[in-house]
């Protein structure tokens, strides 16, 4: 919810003050919301592990 926040902040400044990002601003945006995907990715991919671990070792017992 936050990101949204963030995000829904940033365009509201671009419509009501008519502000213009710079170029370097689009690239830092681009490398923050890249790193966010690429967390949640990684997370998404290490909790499917880690059921699948769990499922394995009660499948087991």
């Amino acid at each position: 919810m936050m990101l949204l926040e963030v995000v829904a902040g940033t365009l509201w400044v671009w419509w009501l003050l008519g502000e213009r990002p710079t170029p370097l601003a689009f690239a830092g945006g681009a490398l923050v919301l890249g790193s966010l995907l690429a967390k949640g990715l990684y997370e998404r991919r290490l909790e499917r592990r880690l059921r699948a671990r769990g499922a394995a070792q009660q499948g087991s017992c």
